[in-house]
């Protein structure tokens, strides 16, 4: 699939490539490598490959936003993009896509928030069942076009 310029995952690997980020996720969330200091930084590294493998034909955008907002509020953030201007967050997404995410980056910084857990039993821990390879199938009528 291309989108002007920008050459997304060929439908072949999606499932695969999918399955590969949500364990790449899930291992940065269970090592706790993904802390205060870094979270903007990682959470833009995580919306831009998601933005690249594109698993659907419409809705990448705004699945990749309920996507990486619901991985903010598991790790204790809230992610708020809805306060970034559409035209903007395209604008850098895009740039994310040419090699460097320091302005997606830059703008998760300007509309994120730490929350206050209630109790320490919410461990964050992302669900990688629902959208890995075993649910995404080369038999999909998006993944053949």
């Amino acid at each position: 699939m291309v989108k002007g310029k920008t050459m997304f995952a060929n439908a072949l690997y999606v499932p695969a490539a999918l399955e590969d980020l949500v364990t790449k996720l899930n291992s940065d969330i269970t090592s706790k490598y993904i802390t205060s200091n870094n979270v903007s930084e990682n959470l833009a590294y995580y919306y831009g490959e998601l933005n690249m493998i594109h698993p659907f034909r419409e809705g990448n955008g705004r699945t990749q936003k309920i996507f990486i907002e619901k991985v903010a509020d598991k790790l204790g953030y809230s992610l708020q993009l809805e306060k970034v201007d559409s035209k903007k967050l395209l604008e850098v997404t895009i740039e994310s896509v040419n090699g460097t995410g320091r302005p997606l980056k830059k703008v998760f910084e300007e509309v994120i928030e730490t929350k206050h857990f209630k109790g320490k039993s919410e461990q964050p821990n992302i669900n990688s069942k629902s959208i890995t390879s075993t649910n995404v199938t080369k038999n999909n009528h998006d993944l053949e076009r």
